[in-house]
Order: C-alpha cells, then sequence, then structure tokens
C-alpha cells in the first residue's frame, strides 16, 4: 500500500528517515485502538496489532500523548505477528477537547487527542429535531476544529427531516463565518456531492457530533458502499443508538482517510483564544471599534460591540456565547499554571521538616 493514501506527508519522510529508519523501524498509521493494543497500517497493506514499548511508555508525560490516529514508528515481531510502538511522529494537527480524568482523590484537568493528522473536521449536526440542532454546540466545535490546524466543514445532515430547513441555514451560517455549511440528507442520498469536494485523495478527514446525527450513515454515503453499521432510531426520542465505540480510521475509495468517532455527550474546550478570534469573528472586528482597548462589552461607554447589539445587526446570545467560551479558556489556562506551580511543593516541604 502506497502511505501517501494513509496521509503520509513530505515532512514525515524527513523525520522518520533521520530519526527512525536507522534504527530499523517501520512507518505505520493508527487505525483503531481497543484497551491498551493498536491496530496499525503500513506500507505491506497488513493491519497488524501492537502494543506500546515499555522505553515509549516512561517517556510520555501526558495521555494525550498516545496514537490517536498517528503515524508511529513501530518494530514488528514475525514470531508473534505482532509488534510494538516505539515513537508517535510529529502531528500536524491534532483535534482535543478537555477531558476530566480522575487522579487518585484529586480531579485532574488533561487534554483528550480525539484524531490526530486531520486535514478537514466535519462537524455534524441533525435537523430531525429540536435537540440535534444546536448553534451554541455547533460554535464550540468550531473553536476547537480551529485550534485543531484542520478546516471545518458544518454538515446538517437529515435536511429531509427539517421542520424549516431555510431557516436552520440561516441559523447555521449566522455563527459559520468563511465555514462551509453543507445541508445533505445521507438517507436519501442528497447533497452528498457538496461533501465530496472536501474528499481529496491523501486528505484525512474527521466525522464529529451527537450520537444519532448519522456520521455512519454519511461515510457509507461517500463511500458508496457500507462500511459502517448504522444504528436503529429510538421511537421515544427519535435519536439513534451508539454504533461507533472508538475511533476508526477508514480508507475510502476516492483516496481520502477518514475518522469515525464515537458520538460526543460533552464538547468541553481545549484551545486557545487565537481560537476565538476564528469562531467569533465579527465580535473581534467590532471590538477594534470600541473605546477602550480592554473592553468588557457590558456597560462601558463606546463599546461598538453592544451598539451592533442594540443595532439589531449582532445576535446577544452570540455576545454570550462568546463571553462563555472564553472564560472557560481563561479558567482553564489558570489551572494549569497552579498544577504546574503546586505539583510536588506539599511533599518537598515535608521533606525538609
Amino acid at each position: 500500500m502506497d502511505l501517501a493514501m494513509l496521509g503520509w506527508a513530505p515532512s514525515n519522510s524527513l523525520e522518520f528517515d533521520k530519526d527512525y529508519a536507522p534504527l530499523g523501524y517501520f512507518p505505520g498509521r493508527v487505525v483503531r485502538k481497543e484497551k491498551h493494543l493498536y491496530f496499525v497500517l503500513g506500507s505491506t497493506g497488513e493491519e497488524r496489532i501492537v502494543g506500546v514499548a515499555g522505553a515509549f511508555r516512561h517517556t510520555v508525560a501526558t495521555t494525550a500523548e498516545y496514537p490517536v490516529g498517528d503515524w508511529v514508528a513501530f518494530e514488528p515481531d514475525e514470531v508473534t505477528g505482532r509488534g510494538s510502538i516505539h515513537a508517535v511522529l510529529q502531528r500536524r494537527s491534532a483535534f482535543s477537547r478537555q477531558a476530566v480524568a480522575a487522579a487518585g482523590k484529586e480531579r485532574k484537568v488533561e487534554e483528550q487527542v480525539l484524531a490526530a493528522n486531520v486535514d478537514v473536521v466535519m462537524i455534524v449536526s441533525a435537523l430531525d429535531n429540536a435537540r440535534g440542532f444546536n448553534v451554541r454546540r455547533i460554535e464550540r466545535y468550531l473553536t476547537l476544529a480551529w485550534n485543531s490546524g484542520a478546516r471545518p466543514v458544518i454538515v446538517l445532515n437529515k435536511a429531509d427531516m427539517a421542520e424549516d430547513l431555510d431557516n436552520a441555514l440561516a441559523e447555521a451560517a449566522k455563527i459559520a463565518g468563511t465555514t462551509p455549511v453543507c445541508a445533505v440528507s445521507a438517507l436519501r442520498n442528497v447533497g452528498i456531492d457538496a461533501l465530496r469536494e472536501h474528499v481529496r485523495p491523501g486528505n484525512t478527514l474527521v466525522l464529529l457530533g451527537s450520537s444519532g446525527v448519522g456520521k455512519s450513515s454519511l461515510i457509507n454515503c461517500l463511500a458508496g458502499e457500507e462500511l459502517m453499521r448504522v444504528g436503529d432510531i429510538r421511537e421515544l426520542d427519535a435519536r439513534g443508538r451508539h454504533t461507533t465505540t472508538w475511533s476508526e480510521l477508514t480508507v475510502l475509495p476516492s483516496g481520502a482517510v477518514l475518522i469515525d468517532t464515537p458520538g460526543l455527550r460533552d464538547v468541553q474546550l481545549w484551545a486557545n483564544e487565537a481560537s476565538i478570534e476564528e469562531t467569533f469573528s465579527e465580535i473581534i472586528s467590532l471590538s477594534a471599534e470600541c473605546r477602550f482597548t480592554d473592553c468588557r462589552h457590558g456597560a462601558e461607554p463606546g463599546c461598538a460591540v453592544q451598539r451592533a447589539i442594540s443595532e439589531g445587526s449582532l445576535d446577544p446570545c452570540r455576545l454570550a456565547s462568546y463571553q462563555t467560551q472564553i472564560q472557560e479558556i481563561r479558567n482553564q489556562a489558570d489551572v494549569g499554571r497552579w498544577m504546574r506551580n503546586s505539583d510536588g511543593r506539599p511533599a518537598r516541604r515535608r521533606k525538609r521538616r
């Protein structure tokens, strides 16, 4: 198999040939993970089950450094037919969210990487009921997508079931900025051609969204065949059952690589303030016209953002969402600094005493 079909880039060749080829390792991409085992696809086209080498395990500082759709340097074991991962190549992008992991009696805020080396992030929302389409939730996905380094695309699935499709498209366009918005129906194979414009050979795409929005059905439409199992819809609330329980990488017939992820119940931000500027570009532009450079867009005189709200050109919910997100990001940064500064201090003080 040509590694370029899996998204192998010239930068990967430079890094691998310099650091890992001399050690006798082979390049491969992680296509799936189950517990502590990884399924790696290499140039032979054979999917190999590998573990993590002990030396690599001792060098990683956080769980975010473990492979998730990454390119890795692995050593095959011809006796067992398996192998071991010795290194993860440098990521060109990483889609992450904040995960709260238990650490003893404390609760530690950590980064959770959902997909790595992604070119396009398809944010999938469903139009079959009110809970499926939520612009505030899409905004949060957009911030994470811009932070990842990939290009976002908003996909409004189940357009054939929408009560007011034109209104949904208008609401999505208000928050999209330069991000494309595609209304599709995977069930009826409508609007899929607009998505195929983003499905190019060698590109890696990831589908993100809540359970039941139809990500697996979209994958089957893009592939032209049934690659993913599609769950039934519950009659009680018209929501789909979970059919994807892990992130899985699939090579489409077009030559693109697609990653399907489990449905996300919670979208906790893991981003920087620069990502906010992309998601809320109109508020950032208005802020430059405020009288005070540190304007909080509240009751300050000469606030261009509040003037736009009073004139009806800016939705007040949009400002509230911006303020919520930026506060979350700043709180996350404060917690990170506190954890770094307080790490190990009580133990050192007891030792000195």
